[in-house]
């Protein structure tokens, strides 16, 4: 997993804004966290900096990474590896801090849910209307979800 840190880091890096990387600069862990290259300690960074966690309220800081994980959806330009890496990163975070994490089958429910609409509206349809239809149920893992959107042909 270590190996995957550098990837997922620069995902998260790559999405912020010039001001919250100077921000975050300003951290008084950054030497170490930047050398590590740690995804979790970013993303914690960024909760604490940007989105009010780290106050010291173990039951807000658990509330402000809970909304967190539930709000992640897929940006219009972003891949399906980038949203999973927040995907990912968020689920962490909410784990780290005590939060209760749903289970492997909802987790795939809400990833589902939250594709890009624009390119994944049907592959969402088709996946609902399977289980309408009799057919293939739908898909209980995050993996399986990522499998599928990741090699999804949008036209």
């Amino acid at each position: 997993m270590r190996q995957n840190w550098p990837n997922m880091w620069s995902a998260i890096w790559g999405q912020l804004s010039e001001e919250s990387k100077e921000h975050l600069e300003e951290s008084e862990d950054w030497e170490e966290m930047e050398a590590s290259k740690d995804p979790l300690a970013l993303w914690k960074a960024i909760l604490t900096t940007h989105m009010g966690a780290g106050t010291g309220d173990d039951v807000q800081d658990r509330l402000d990474a809970r909304e967190a994980f539930y709000n992640v959806k897929q940006n219009p330009l972003e891949t399906v590896a980038q949203y999973l890496v927040r995907f990912i990163a968020a689920r962490n975070v909410l784990a780290a801090l005590g939060g209760v994490v749903p289970g492997e089958a909802d987790q795939a429910a809400q990833f589902l849910k939250y594709l890009d609409d624009a390119r994944f509206a049907l592959l969402k349809a088709q996946i609902k209307n399977n289980v309408l239809t009799g057919g293939p149920k739908g898909l209980n893992t995050l993996q399986a979800e990522v499998h599928v959107a990741t090699h999804y042909e949008v036209v």
